[in-house]
């Protein structure tokens, strides 16, 4: 199974002293290991520690894509918010 690094940025939040990890990885798909998709995962992130906490977003789109990523940062930075319902 292949695990290709896409991109990766520690986010702050807007208003509060919250930290986010937002990853994206190109991944095989555990049913047809010939598939392969991007995969962005938002993690709480420990400044001090400099280090991720639990996975609290996840999401995938097609192979070599950024637009998830870019797109939760952007949700990030300008709201606070990860998903679109909070």
């Amino acid at each position: 199974m292949i695990n290709e690094f896409l991109a990766a940025q520690v986010v702050q939040h807007p208003t509060e002293d919250k930290w986010y990890y937002v990853s994206t990885i190109n991944r095989e798909s555990g049913l047809h290991p010939s598939d392969v998709y991007s995969e962005t995962i938002v993690f709480g992130w420990d400044k001090e520690e400099q280090k991720k906490e639990g996975i609290l977003y996840q999401a995938s789109h097609c192979t070599d894509s950024l637009w998830e990523h870019n797109r939760i940062i952007k949700r990030i930075e300008e709201t606070g918010n990860i998903e679109d319902n909070e």
